[in-house]
């Protein structure tokens, strides 16, 4: 995860996703793209402030799904967006997962 970030994003330290949409069309009719998610971190992540294995792995999918989907989180605005939709659809895979 360390070698791609620092290949495709020029840092040099490891992450806990990344996202690379290989769509050859700009219409968005469909998603094509790779998600990469460092189970190291999700594991670290369980540990570090208690949360589940299975919850935080989903929660990083679906965040490397919403890139795919255009959602950028750079900017605090659009963080806080990306965010509120990632644990919104969370939700719904947990609670799914319990009922």
């Amino acid at each position: 995860m360390k070698d791609l970030n620092h290949r495709f994003r020029g840092k040099n330290k490891s992450t806990d996703v990344l996202a690379f949409n290989l769509a050859d069309s700009v219409t968005k009719r469909y998603i094509e793209g790779e998600v990469y998610v460092n189970l190291q971190i999700a594991r670290r992540r369980v540990y570090d402030i208690g949360v589940d294995y299975f919850e935080e792995v989903t929660r990083l999918c679906l965040h490397g799904f919403l890139h795919l989907l255009g959602y950028d989180d750079k900017k605090a605005r659009d963080k806080k967006e990306m965010w509120m939709v990632q644990e919104n659809y969370l939700k719904g895979i947990i609670d799914g997962e319990q009922g």
